[in-house]
């Protein structure tokens, strides 16, 4: 007789344990992910398959190809997604500059977060944190 008040004391002992741990877990911040970590970068993020070339409103040919940098695996996975509309949006944004546009200092920074901010308008899930020019050549 003296077994079973044991038996249910154990049993809530460890239910109370149990759910504490899983209360522990559950409510554990996930470690900061360093946002200089390299391989991490890599991981999201993507190149343009091929140098996106174009013609400046003075004719001059203008060949250019990026890496962006985005926020999540999902981002990367939409942005893959979305590249159509990425080379279409440089394309329209070179067809109203002339050489003289790219030859002032930050440019070509001035033109990283132009395009970054258009796409970031239309991305759902995440967005561009970072767009690296790879090649650049004016013709």
């Amino acid at each position: 007789m003296q077994k079973k008040p044991f038996i249910i004391m154990i049993g809530l002992l460890l239910a109370i344990l149990l759910g504490g741990a899983v209360t522990y877990f559950l409510m554990k911040e996930p470690p900061e992910e360093d946002p200089n970590d390299i391989d991490l970068i890599i991981e999201r993020s993507i190149e343009t398959e091929q140098a996106i070339t174009t013609s400046l409103q003075n004719g001059t040919i203008i060949q250019v190809s990026f890496k962006f940098q985005t926020d999540s695996l999902e981002a990367k996975e939409e942005l893959e997604k979305r590249m159509f509309q990425v080379k279409n949006t440089i394309i329209n944004h070179f067809a109203n500059k002339t050489t003289a546009d790219f030859e002032k200092d930050g440019a070509i920074e001035e033109l990283e977060n132009t395009i970054k901010n258009k796409i970031n308008k239309v991305m759902t899930h995440g967005e561009i944190e970072k767009i690296y020019t790879t090649s650049y050549v004016l013709q």
